[in-house]
């Protein structure tokens, strides 16, 4: 299958750029585990992701990463399966069985903050 769409990659330290890189990739998805893969790289703690819009033709800004080396996986409750369940029920839980975090709709929070202080979204965390 050939990879159809262009993505850029943008490699920032601190808010300074430390690189930069190009591919073609055939998701948003790939792209984002490539970037992410590469930031050990470029010593980076954040790199933007760009698609190339053939329509436009203009690369615009599809998501940002940022790397949290402070939040493991281990320490993560993961509510995806919990379907139909409030936050707090979720945290709740979360909490009771002594996770620090809870992964709900894809941003984490922390099991004692509320719903507008997510702390990162999923693709953030270190696998």
């Amino acid at each position: 299958m050939e990879k159809d769409t262009i993505y850029a990659f943008v490699f920032t330290l601190k808010g300074d750029v430390v690189g930069t890189k190009s591919w073609f990739y055939d998701s948003e998805k790939e792209a984002a585990l490539s970037a992410k893969s590469a930031m050990p790289t470029y010593k980076a703690d954040e790199v933007s992701i760009h698609r190339f819009d053939e329509g436009t033709g203009e690369f615009l800004k599809n998501s940002v990463v940022r790397q949290r080396n402070d939040i493991k996986w281990k320490e993560v409750y993961n509510a995806q399966n919990m379907f139909g369940k409030a936050f707090h029920y979720c945290q709740e839980v979360a909490e009771n069985v002594g996770y620090k975090y809870l992964l709900f709709n894809g941003v984490v929070y922390s099991v004692n903050g509320t719903l507008n202080q997510g702390l990162c979204e999923e693709k953030d965390l270190i696998v």
